[in-house]
């Protein structure tokens, strides 16, 4: 009896252990199953990650961010995405192992904007300290964000309400291919370089003379200049308007005279930081238009103007009535030339030589450059004594036949001889005009 219940009790033990047995090896082949047998495809899977990608994109673009971080629109919405993820890297790396990094707000920095960095690094970085001690770092920010937002749009504006836009008329269809960004970072290295000759300790200068520079075409952003905010079509005014709303509450010593400076960079001005920034908005503009005119060299009037070569082709112009006016006509020796006639000869000239001269091609240089021309000419002794220095030009009165009314207009005069050669032949041409009706031409 004992040893059929013991045999009973080894039976049950052993089909125990062979369940128990049969179960451990089920779960393991279960496991190893788990781990080799299942594949995801990728396109199964992107949903998943791509509504985290839209979500952090939001993010990345949202108010809590200092400076936005744009990405080109001709990349696919995919690779923006990755471009995003990459940057985000890029930024936590920064503000985790480098103490150098300029710190904006939150984690975010200049360093991070593509477009700005270098300019950043090489301009603006070696007078942190003086921007900050001259309450000027904010102000710079605000504007470094309006540049990297809108700072794709063209560096001139095509409008006859703009100074500029008719200022530059015979070129500002080349320099509308240039982005207000791309100018305004060539004009600010201008003018940085403009202190540092001008002013023996000029550190403490430069935050005043970058922020002039950085603001002087703000009002060329479409959303300012139309928006109405600011007064006026022209962006010198809307500039200036709108750096003024920057410095509300801001106690910056310096900030009337940088609203000066950009309110009147395009018109007369005796004001130093007035005249270098004007010097360097022309020094880029000349670089600029390099760039899109072939064979061309920058040069100044001094080395590509030459009298003799001037007065060959300017004496075509004389006593040639077009259109029933006359601007240069020959009278008892003397060559009397409407200002502007010398002013559009030489700038043809320029254009034949293949030089560009901004002298030449703002509107509100032709006095300049007129007196330069006469100037020459004084040096060659072919201006009447009727001129006396320092002037350039003098009113006269034309007397004709049988005039009634007295008709006075501003000329140069310019002796004919020994330039102008074949007189006989140059005077044949009032045959049948006006200007065989002169009798007199009396300095007034």
């Amino acid at each position: 009896m004992k040893v059929f219940i013991l045999l009973t009790i080894v039976g049950f033990m052993v089909i125990v252990i062979y369940f128990l047995r049969e179960i451990l090896s089920s779960g393991r082949e279960k496991n190893d199953n788990t781990k080799t047998l299942y594949e995801v495809n990728l396109k199964e899977f992107a949903p998943i990650w791509l509504k985290y990608n839209k979500e952090f994109e939001k993010e990345l673009q949202g108010g809590d961010l200092t400076l936005e971080v744009f990405i080109k629109s001709s990349k696919s919405e995919e690779n923006k995405n990755q471009h995003q993820i990459s940057k985000q890297q890029e930024v936590n790396n920064d503000v985790n192992n480098a103490d150098s990094v300029t710190e904006i707000s939150d984690n975010k920095s200049l360093s991070d904007i593509d477009t700005i960095t270098a300019f950043y690094s090489e301009v603006i970085s070696p007078y942190e300290k003086q921007f900050k001690e001259q309450n000027a770092y904010e102000i710079l920010i605000e504007i470094l964000k309006m540049l990297d937002k809108h700072g794709s749009v063209p560096s001139v504006v095509i409008d006859v309400k703009d100074n500029e836009s008719v200022d530059l008329i015979s070129v500002r269809d080349n320099l509308a291919q240039i982005s207000l960004k791309e100018h305004v970072f060539a004009v600010t290295r201008a003018m940085v370089e403009q202190v540092k000759q001008n002013y023996s300790e000029p550190e403490n200068f430069i935050p005043q003379a970058i922020i002039i520079a950085l603001a002087h075409d703000m009002g060329k952003i479409p959303e300012l200049r139309l928006s109405g905010a600011y007064n006026s079509y022209d962006h010198a005014i809307v500039s200036s308007n709108w750096l003024a709303e920057q410095f509300t509450g801001k106690d910056i010593f310096w900030a009337k005279q940088a609203i000066t400076a950009v309110r009147d960079h395009h018109l007369k001005s005796k004001e130093p930081l007035t005249l270098m920034l004007r010097e360097a908005d022309k020094q880029a503009r000349q670089m600029e238009l390099v760039r899109f005119t072939q064979n061309y060299n920058i040069e100044s009037f001094n080395s590509w103007f030459n009298v003799e070569e001037f007065l060959k082709a300017f004496k075509d112009k004389i006593n040639v009535t077009a259109k029933g006016k006359v601007d240069v006509f020959l009278f008892k020796g003397i060559v009397y030339a409407k200002p502007e006639s010398l002013y559009d000869a030489a700038k043809q000239s320029m254009f034949d030589k293949k030089v560009l001269d901004m002298l030449f091609l703002y509107e509100t240089e032709k006095e300049n450059a007129i007196r330069k021309i006469v100037e020459k000419l004084r040096e060659k002794n072919l201006i009447s004594d009727i001129i006396s220095e320092p002037y350039i030009s003098r009113k006269f009165e034309i007397k004709m036949k049988m005039q009634i009314k007295k008709q006075q207009q501003v000329f140069v005069a310019i002796k004919a001889d020994p330039y102008f050669e074949e007189l006989e032949s140059i005077e044949k041409r009032k045959s049948g005009s006006q200007l065989e009706l002169i009798e007199a031409v009396i300095p007034v």
